[in-house]
């Protein structure tokens, strides 16, 4: 049969709008087990997790992504724009992986723990909870969250606009560093402590309790704050002073100002 200049042209858009349809597809899914990748041509996805378990590897534009679960597990690591994540869940555990636009981020829970790391804009985030914890790490623009959760801990560490945090909480305590906008937060707990440092505006912030101890110190701009306890001392650092209870010290400069401390 002849075909006409009409079907000619009905093939020819047919065949165009096919074109189309595979262009704007970018992910290719595949599934072993129940381990699933999500991937575009330009990135690399690995997920690996035994029968018990459950892990999901996407990723998008020159990224990698790998997750890996065991033993009753979930993990789970989402990469986008050249970025890299990698989270490993095991032991009836949680973990979660997300990075974008130039980021790295790791995340590991085992033995009933859960674990979430995020980093945006070229951050790097590292969070690991272990022995029934729970660990956060999240951090955006420019900046750097490193959280640590141990024996019955919690931990969360956040650092947004070209700041660091760093988390550390072992054996039934509670610790949480937040840094803003160029600036620097440490926080340290063991042993039934709670400890919180809060920084913002090119502000430092340290806190250390140990020992049934509570320290928190929130500082303001330009300010440097330092609080330790232990043996149930308590000491606060604010933007207008220090206070100790007990077996506590802090610390406290602020530019053009003598330095408090108890």
């Amino acid at each position: 049969m002849t075909e006409t200049g009409r079907s000619r042209r009905v093939r020819r858009a047919a065949v165009s709008l096919g074109a189309v349809v595979v262009a704007v597809a970018p992910l290719a899914s595949a599934t072993a087990g129940y381990a699933t990748t999500n991937c575009d041509v330009t990135s690399t996805c690995n997920a690996n997790a035994d029968p018990s378990s459950t892990a999901t590897a996407t990723g998008i534009v020159n990224s990698t992504s790998t997750a890996t679960a065991t033993d009753n597990s979930t993990s789970t690591a989402n990469t986008d724009f050249f970025s890299t994540a990698n989270s490993t869940a095991t032991d009836n555990s949680i973990s979660t992986a997300n990075a974008a636009f130039g980021s790295t981020v790791n995340s590991t829970a085992t033995d009933n723990s859960t674990s979430t790391a995020t980093g945006i804009a070229f951050s790097p985030a590292n969070s690991t909870a272990t022995d029934n914890s729970t660990s956060t790490a999240n951090a955006g623009l420019g900046s750097t969250a490193n959280s640590q959760a141990t024996d019955n801990s919690t931990s969360h560490a956040t650092g947004i606009i070209f700041s660091t945090a760093n988390s550390q909480a072992t054996d039934n305590s509670t610790s949480t560093a937040s840094a803003f906008l160029f600036s620097t937060a440490n926080s340290q707990a063991t042993d039934n402590s709670t400890s919180t440092a809060n920084a913002a505006f090119g502000s430092n912030a340290n806190s250390q309790a140990k020992e049934g101890g509570s320290s928190s110190v929130f500082v303001a701009p330009n300010q440097n704050g330092k609080a330790k306890s232990k043996n149930g001392g308590i000491a606060t650092v604010n933007p207008l002073g220090v206070n100790c209870v007990g077996d506590a010290k802090a610390k406290l400069k602020t530019p053009g100002t003598k330095k408090q401390k108890c």
